[in-house]
C-alpha cells in the first residue's frame, strides 16, 4: 500500500513538473532548420497572398457575388486560419529556436487543426453539391442554391465539425503528462497524448472514428455528386457538355490531393537498422504503420482498399473520357490527364504497400 501511494504521488508530481511542451521539428535535421525555413516562408507568403487576393477580388467584383464564389471565399478563409495557426509557430522554431508552447496554446492549435481541416473537406462537399445542382438541375439552381443556402451551409460546416472535433483537445487536456518533448512541428492529438502517463486508448479510438466518419462521409458524397454529373452529361451528349462537366473535376482533384496528404502524412514509418559499429550491413527496412493500433490494421485495410479502387476508377474514367471525347483534346484537359496519371502512380506506389501486417519489409533499393 505504501509503495502504491508512493508511485501515485510520484506520478502526480511528474505531471505537475511539466509546465509546457517543447516542439522538436525534424529531430534528425536540426542543422538544416534555417534552410528549411526559406521554402516554408515563401509558401506561407504565397498561400496568404493568393487567398487574400481571391477574397479581395470576390469582394470587389460585383459579378462574383454568387453562391459558388461565396463558398470559395469560405474555403479561402479556412485556409488562412490554418496557415496562421501552424506556420508562424514553425517559423519561430526555425528562426528563433522558440520551441516552447503553453498547454492552452497547444490544445487550441490541436482544436483548430482538427476542426478546420474537416471544415475544408465539408466545404468541398457543399461545392460538389452546388455543381451537381448547376449541371443536373439547371432550371432549379437559382431557387435551390441561394444566399440563404450558403449561410445555412456555412453554419452547418462550422457546427458539425466544431462540435464533433471539440472532444479531441478536451480529452487530451484532461490527461496527466510525464514528458514534455513533442517530436513534431505541431500539436497533433497523437503526438501529445502519447506523452501522457494515462491510458489513451479512448482518445485514439475517438479520433479514428470521428476522422473517418467526417472525411469519409464527405468523400462519399463528393464522389456521388460527380458520378451523377458525369452520368447526366453522358446521357445528354450535348456538344461541349462533357467539357463543362469535367471542368468541375478540378475541384475533386484538389480534394483528393488534400485527402491524400491528410491520410499519409501521419503514417509513421519506423526504419529499423543495426548500429553501424556492429559491422552488419543493412539490407532492408522495417515499416510499421500505426504502431499503437496494430490490432486494428485489418479493419483499416477494409477502409483503405475501397479508397484505392475508387481513386483508380475515377482517374481511369477521366482519362478514358478525355481520350474518347474529341472536344476535350485541348491543353487544359491534357494537363488534367497528366494530373490523373500522376495520381494513379502515387496510389499504386503507396497504398498497395500498406497492407495489413505487423511489419512490412522494404528494400532500400526500392526507394
Amino acid at each position: 500500500m505504501i509503495i502504491r501511494q508512493h508511485m501515485e504521488a510520484q506520478s502526480n508530481t511528474s505531471s505537475i513538473l511539466v509546465p509546457d511542451f517543447l516542439l522538436i521539428c525534424f529531430p534528425n535535421y536540426q542543422t538544416w532548420q534555417h534552410w528549411l525555413s526559406l521554402p516554408l516562408s515563401l509558401l506561407f507568403l504565397l498561400a496568404m497572398g493568393a487567398n487574400a487576393t481571391l477574397l479581395i477580388t470576390i469582394r470587389m467584383e460585383a459579378s462574383l457575388h454568387e453562391p459558388m464564389y461565396y463558398l470559395l471565399s469560405l474555403l479561402s478563409m479556412l485556409d488562412i486560419v490554418l496557415c496562421l495557426t501552424v506556420i508562424p509557430k514553425v517559423l519561430a522554431i526555425f528562426w528563433f529556436d522558440n520551441k516552447s508552447i503553453s498547454f492552452s496554446s497547444c490544445f487550441l492549435q490541436m482544436f483548430v487543426m482538427n476542426s478546420f481541416l474537416t471544415m475544408e473537406s465539408c466545404t468541398f462537399m457543399v461545392m460538389a453539391y452546388d455543381r451537381y445542382v448547376a449541371i443536373c438541375k439547371p432550371l432549379q439552381y437559382p431557387s435551390i442554391i441561394t444566399d440563404q443556402f450558403v449561410v445555412r451551409a456555412a453554419i452547418f460546416v462550422a457546427t458539425r465539425n466544431g462540435i464533433l472535433t471539440m472532444p479531441i483537445p478536451i480529452l487530451s487536456s484532461q490527461l496527466r503528462y510525464c514528458a514534455r518533448i513533442i517530436r513534431n512541428c505541431i500539436c497533433t492529438n497523437m503526438s501529445v497524448s502519447k506523452l501522457s502517463c494515462d491510458d489513451i486508448t479512448f482518445n485514439k479510438l475517438y479520433q479514428f472514428v470521428i476522422g473517418w466518419t467526417l472525411l469519409g462521409s464527405d468523400l462519399i458524397l463528393i464522389v456521388l455528386s460527380y458520378s451523377f454529373i458525369l452520368k447526366a452529361v453522358l446521357r445528354i451528349k450535348a456538344e461541349g457538355a462533357v467539357a463543362k462537366a469535367l471542368s468541375t473535376f478540378c475541384q475533386s482533384h484538389i480534394f483528393k490531393i488534400r485527402a491524400s496528404e491528410l491520410l499519409f502524412s501521419d503514417l509513421p514509418a519506423i526504419m529499423v537498422s543495426s548500429p553501424n559499429n556492429t559491422g552488419i550491413q543493412v539490407t532492408e527496412f522495417l515499416m510499421i504503420c500505426f504502431p499503437g493500433m496494430q490490432d486494428t490494421q485489418h479493419w483499416l485495410s477494409i477502409i483503405l482498399a475501397p479508397l484505392l479502387v475508387l481513386a483508380l476508377a475515377a482517374n481511369f474514367v477521366l482519362l478514358f473520357t478525355i481520350y474518347q471525347e474529341a472536344s476535350l483534346h485541348e491543353p487544359m484537359y491534357y494537363l488534367l490527364a497528366i494530373l490523373s496519371v500522376l495520381d494513379v502512380i502515387l496510389c499504386l506506389t503507396v497504398i498497395p504497400k500498406v497492407r495489413p501486417s505487423q511489419a512490412t519489409h522494404f528494400s532500400p533499393s526500392a526507394r
